[in-house]
């Protein structure tokens, strides 16, 4: 059986088991069935990661906050960094990514110009519904209604 080196991208650190390439389908189904369904599970939590960024002028309600930062630099575009901010506090247990910081940079080569992003949060546990609540409560203060 063969593992693509992409299978787990978003994953900071692989565990020695699955930096192969090659494996015996009994190795196979003992190490890397079982981590490639938690990764699933994992990325499935990290689509629904709240990201609140540092212009955010609203109250946050914060239930848990961590006490590492996440940070990432040389990103394609803004939708991988997101994706592998909310993936690492998926991955923590988190729901949110608060006080983020995402900055896109302008890399000038001579005549050559590309862009990349970088940025960092803190995973956070963030009551939704409150959050939802509050942000109903300024667009209708916001409309005059």
């Amino acid at each position: 059986m063969f593992l693509d080196p992409d299978q787990f991208a978003l994953q900071k650190k692989l565990p020695e088991v699955l930096t192969h390439t090659r494996y015996c389908q009994i190795c196979f189904d003992i190490h890397v069935a079982p981590a490639r369904e938690n990764y699933n599970e994992i990325l499935e939590r990290a689509k629904n990661v709240s990201v609140i960024t540092t212009s955010y002028k609203g109250h946050v309600p914060v239930l848990k906050k961590s006490r590492v930062n996440v940070a990432f630099e040389n990103c394609n575009d803004r939708e991988d960094l997101i994706m592998k901010l909310a993936f690492q506090a998926a991955a923590e247990g988190f729901n949110a990514l608060i006080q983020c910081d995402l900055v896109r940079e302008k890399l000038r080569n001579y005549g050559y110009q590309k862009s990349t992003w970088k940025g960092g949060g803190t995973p956070a546990t963030v009551d939704q519904q409150m959050l939802a609540r509050n942000e109903l409560r300024e667009e209708v203060y916001r409309r005059g209604s």
